[in-house]
């Protein structure tokens, strides 16, 4: 089962362009920028989360003019989808029931 994860983008002013070219060259993602707090807004979907990670670490995080990342990586349970917010330092920002 493919799953959907969503990355939130903070970039050095003026690389929100260039960070989402980057980021669409990287197979199965879509990259958007965008005004507010996040610069770039990304999608990414996987078939395992391990393959998810490898991504995140292995090419987004490696961007040049990146500054930070909050992953959201979207399951599924028996009573409905479940998000799980993760900072780029490793820990769970926050865990919510999302709505489709």
């Amino acid at each position: 089962m493919r799953q959907t994860n969503y990355v939130l983008i903070t970039t050095e002013l003026g690389k929100e362009v260039y960070v989402r070219d980057e980021i669409g060259k990287i197979p199965n993602a879509k990259a958007h920028a965008a005004f507010g707090p996040y610069d770039v807004l990304v999608q990414i979907e996987t078939d395992r989360l391990s393959e998810f990670g490898d991504i995140l670490s292995g090419n987004v995080r490696k961007i040049k003019g990146v500054r930070g990342t909050l992953s959201s990586i979207i399951i599924r349970d028996e009573e409905g989808p479940i998000g799980f917010i993760r900072d780029d330092k490793g820990g769970f920002a926050y865990c919510h029931k999302s709505l489709e």
